[in-house]
């Protein structure tokens, strides 16, 4: 009877540390998800700021050989 309750017991406990390593796994996959997005955004505003300065570049060049 002692062992049964020790298994029955070991299988609850199997149980709740999956449900652990799902909730865990679920919360990472949330968080690559976010950090995804962040990285893009801050991707697309340094191609954006790095085609400012290019834009910039070119007038200031246009500008001194106009003068």
């Amino acid at each position: 009877m002692m062992l049964l309750e020790l298994l029955q017991k070991n299988e609850e406990l199997a149980n709740q540390n999956k449900e652990r390593v799902y909730a865990r796994l679920k919360a990472n996959l949330d968080n690559v998800s976010t950090n995804r997005r962040e990285i893009t955004f801050g991707l697309c505003l340094s191609i954006f700021v790095a085609i400012c300065c290019a834009v910039s570049t070119i007038i200031s060049i246009i500008r001194l050989l106009l003068l």
